[in-house]
């Protein structure tokens, strides 16, 4: 579904893996696959016109003109696009993709494809014993296998990568305080704050005890 939590989302994953790879903006093209058409106003809502190829899409909107969409409804059956419009909701465009494989593309390419599903599945599900003959491949459980793919991939990266580009209700969202605290040294977790800000919540015994300790390490190092 195109609406400003995908487009969000996906420009999140976008700057998490460019930061990760150490690539340039200009150097990742992404693309958010729909397989369902949206409404016109939807489109037009988000600044997407179509290009000079048929099913692919350019925003003119600056928060989106770098993510690239793609509606298999509408991409033309060539051999190239045969796999992908197998996840296409209308069933007339279904039947077309898998008549093009079935001229002689699944021959040459279907052990490959099964063994790469295979693997993801036994990473993703390695106390389970899953055969391919066991599962039945939807636009749901493709959308729901590249989200667990790439929940895994952010989990790998160091806070300060993941946190990067997010807005602040998202951060808030997404983490706890205490997750997020761990990234930072203690100087940079009190960086700004006044005096009294810094003292905040700590008892007078607290801070007294904290005095007392600092006095005697001045002592020492003054002897």
């Amino acid at each position: 579904m195109l609406n400003k939590e995908a487009l969000r989302q996906t420009g999140t994953y976008e700057q998490c893996y460019r930061i990760s790879k150490e690539l340039n903006i200009d150097e990742l093209a992404v693309f958010v696959i729909l397989s369902s058409t949206p409404h016109q106003a939807t489109l037009e809502k988000y600044g997407y016109h179509q290009t000079e190829k048929a099913g692919v899409y350019q925003s003119a909107n600056v928060l989106a003109d770098d993510l690239t969409l793609i509606l298999l409804n509408q991409l033309p059956p060539e051999e190239y696009n045969a796999f992908v419009k197998l996840f296409a909701s209308r069933k007339k465009e279904q039947r077309v993709a898998l008549s093009v494989l079935n001229e002689g593309i699944v021959q040459k390419l279907s052990s490959r494809v099964t063994n790469f599903i295979q693997g993801i599945v036994n990473i993703l599900f390695p106390e389970e014993e899953i055969e391919m003959e066991q599962l039945v491949i939807t636009p749901e459980y493709v959308m729901d296998l590249g989200e667990r793919l790439m929940k895994k991939y952010v989990e790998q990266l160091p806070i300060k990568e993941r946190l990067a580009g997010l807005s602040t209700e998202d951060v808030l969202r997404l983490y706890k305080p205490e997750e997020i605290l761990l990234a930072y040294k203690p100087e940079e977790r009190l960086a700004g704050l006044q005096p009294e800000e810094c003292l905040a919540g700590l008892t007078r015994e607290e801070i007294e005890t904290y005095l007392q300790k600092l006095d005697s390490s001045n002592d020492m190092t003054e002897t």
